[in-house]
């Protein structure tokens, strides 16, 4: 008879909580924390800074942009519900390509998110300007103490908050909307593609960080209750509704406002506000939507993004301070603090185009490793690897996945190369500097998963009443019919190995000696 073994996790026993976060997000809050993740700059800023590398196919833009995340969107359902973990896509990537690759793509996806949750907060300048004359910087420096505070309090609260800036803005904008299409001109619509396909192309690739937040849920899955249905059906839930409230208010926008006014507007919204009506009530209102919707999607992007540090310190790939949890809300306050301290830098040193262009590269590098993790997993046959969700249409959404990300980065140009010679460089030297010496196991990649070398483990001379047998090979003999397992902590191996030679009937016993695994860690990627 053939058991399927699983893959091993043993919590190390450091007397400090390390590694337990709760389960407490259903499937609203998970469809509230992605939406609320992509609602914001997304759709209150971008559209006019798109509208003038496109022109009136700023629709069709955001429509491709959102084409081009469901591959990611899909892989990225699958992966989670095979490694329902804290740190998402580094997770995926990690134990795919090794912690080498996985230390780089941490770090990349812990900056994008944190980029573009430090452009929310200062993106919603123009609308905070409508309601009074502040300082914008100090302003959005300010905030970041409350959306910390409220991340280290833990994700039901974060949760609950969510829920209701989510209900407002989709209401908020579903009204504007219809207002919009009482004034909608068709005519405004002719020649769409004014700026031809370089521009067109440019302009998804700017407006791809838009839907980013998709799949920011993975980053906490650990606290999902039931990830094997929520997860998947959260991703696709929140995509589906966010790519058509984004395709129809952008359309609206280029129906209603003229394109000299709406090309290269940083606050698009209350433009549109502007035109339907005078009333003075309902502009501020569209202002407050504005500051409150930017400044919830900052909040979801620090509390994803917070999870990174968390799950690559679990990892041995940064220092263990990072994966403490707080001894009453059990959130990982040190990756929280960090990423808040990220955040700050951030306002103060980068302006809002070029944070967001940054985040676009970014996102599509890490989407596209995430659709080549699918393909490996999958081709490698690893036996840990048994998604309850599988991506439909393998492998030619992956490859679409891969080809489209490949065109939006060529057409993106220098950007997305400096981008991405930052995060390889800055990875590579933070793995060799502290995760080189101390993280030794291998991706998937690596080991092809053939049953004698998934095992690994070192097999040692065992004497048992007057029987001696050693097996140096790595995995284990076909003639054994008892295997003992020793973690090292036993009390009394003996006695387990003479239970064992007692259960054998005379016959060939082995002991094997099994090492500790950080989790979610494949057999296969275990190297002897």
């Amino acid at each position: 008879m053939c058991h399927q073994l699983a893959p091993l996790s043993i919590a190390r026993d450091t007397g400090e909580l390390v590694g337990k976060l709760e389960r407490r997000l259903s499937l609203s809050s998970v469809v509230a924390l992605s939406i609320s993740a992509m609602l914001g700059s997304g759709i209150f800023v971008l559209p006019g800074l798109a509208a003038a590398k496109t022109g009136s196919s700023l629709w069709l833009a955001y429509l491709a942009a959102g084409l081009s995340v469901l591959p990611a969107a899909l892989s990225k359902a699958e992966l989670a519900t095979a490694m329902p973990t804290s740190g998402g896509t580094y997770v995926y990537v990690d134990r795919t390509f090794g912690p080498w690759v996985g230390t780089i793509s941490g770090l990349g996806l812990w900056l994008s998110l944190l980029l573009k949750a430090s452009f929310a907060l200062v993106g919603f300048s123009a609308y905070l300007y409508v309601l009074t004359d502040v300082p914008i910087k100090t302003t959005a420096l300010i905030l970041v103490i409350p959306i910390t505070w409220l991340n280290v309090r833990g994700v039901r609260g974060v949760s609950r908050v969510q829920i209701g800036v989510v209900a407002i803005s989709l209401v908020g904008l579903a009204a504007l909307s219809f207002g919009g299409t009482m004034a909608f001109d068709a005519s405004r619509l002719d020649n769409m593609f004014s700026q031809g396909a370089t521009g067109f192309l440019s302009a998804v690739g700017f407006v791809f960080v838009s839907f980013a937040g998709v799949t920011k849920i993975v980053a906490i899955a650990e606290e999902v209750k039931n990830p094997t249905r929520n997860l998947p059906a959260g991703i696709l839930l929140s995509l589906g509704i966010v790519t058509f409230l984004y395709g129809g208010v952008s359309l609206v926008l280029v129906g209603t406002v003229d394109l000299s006014v709406l090309a290269g507007d940083s606050s698009p919204i209350y433009t549109l506000a502007t035109v339907l009506t005078s009333w003075k009530p309902v502009m501020i209102l569209t202002a407050v939507l504005g500051v409150l919707t930017m400044t919830s999607m900052a909040n979801a992007g620090l509390l994803a993004a917070s999870r990174f540090p968390f799950a690559m310190s679990r990892d041995d790939l940064l220092p263990p301070s990072l994966r403490k949890l707080h001894s009453r809300y059990l959130t990982p306050v040190g990756g929280i603090l960090v990423s808040a301290a990220f955040m700050i830098a951030a306002i103060l040193l980068f302006d809002i185009e070029r944070i967001a262009k940054l985040a676009s590269a970014v996102m599509i590098m890490m989407f596209m490793m995430v659709n080549l993790a699918v393909i490996v997993l999958r081709e490698t046959r690893a036996l840990w690897y048994r998604p309850p969700f599988r991506s439909p249409l393998y492998p030619w959404m992956q490859g679409f996945g891969l080809i489209s990300g490949a065109v939006l980065l060529v057409v993106m140009g220098p950007v997305a190369l400096l981008a991405g010679i930052v995060v390889v460089v800055a990875g590579t030297v933070l793995y060799l500097a502290y995760g080189f010496h101390r993280a030794d196991r291998l991706g998937a990649i690596g080991k092809r998963g053939q049953r004698r070398q998934m095992l690994g483990s070192e097999v040692t001379s065992v004497r048992a009443l007057g029987s001696t047998r050693t097996e140096t090979e790595s995995g284990l003999s076909d003639s054994a019919a008892v295997v003992v397992a020793l973690f090292g902590s036993e009390r009394s191996p003996t006695m387990l190995v003479e239970l064992g030679h007692a259960l054998s009937e005379g016959g060939d016993i082995e002991v094997v000696h099994l090492t500790e695994l950080p989790e979610q860690v494949g057999l296969d990627a275990v190297s002897k």
